[in-house]
């Protein structure tokens, strides 16, 4: 799913992407902000850090944390995964007082090079979604990972 940008979103991502290739170094919000209003786009810095927000929320930019400074640079990563499940399953556990999620676990089978694989991950929310840990059974730990699951069924 691709995102659409604002042109004032646009204009201020190809300013960013403009000064990583020359500088090679990440730039703060201030900087940001001088370098736009030398283009012609003058703006208060609270616009600049909502443009800012937006450009990252978007995944179009990265913002590292140094100190009280924010330090921005284009988004150079992509993750495409090679293979998708060829069966998966998911709960979510809720908060039993507000009702709201707290985690979802998802257990995925994968099939490469003609042997399964499993995949356990947890994802937390936060107000948002963030994946928090991933286990991967290989295909040659398949039967012991199943024997421990009916070791752990057979117990509870």
């Amino acid at each position: 799913m691709e995102s659409l940008l604002d042109p004032i979103e646009e204009l201020t991502l190809d300013l960013i992407k403009e000064q990583w290739i020359a500088n090679k170094q990440k730039f703060s919000i201030a900087e940001l902000n001088k370098e736009l209003t030398k283009k012609g786009m003058e703006q208060s810095p609270e616009k600049t850090r909502l443009i800012i927000e937006a450009l990252w929320s978007k995944g179009e930019i990265l913002i590292d944390v140094q100190g009280r400074e924010r330090m921005i640079r284009p988004n150079h990563v992509t993750v495409n995964s090679k293979t998708s499940p060829i069966a998966f399953r998911n709960f979510t556990i809720v908060d039993q007082d507000s009702g709201e999620p707290l985690q979802r676990i998802w257990a995925s089978v994968y099939k490469e090079n003609g042997k399964k694989y499993f995949s356990i991950s947890e994802s937390r929310w936060n107000g948002s979604w963030k994946t928090t840990s991933n286990i991967i059974i290989p295909p040659d730990a398949v039967e012991e990972f199943k024997t421990i699951t009916q070791f752990i069924t057979d117990n509870i």
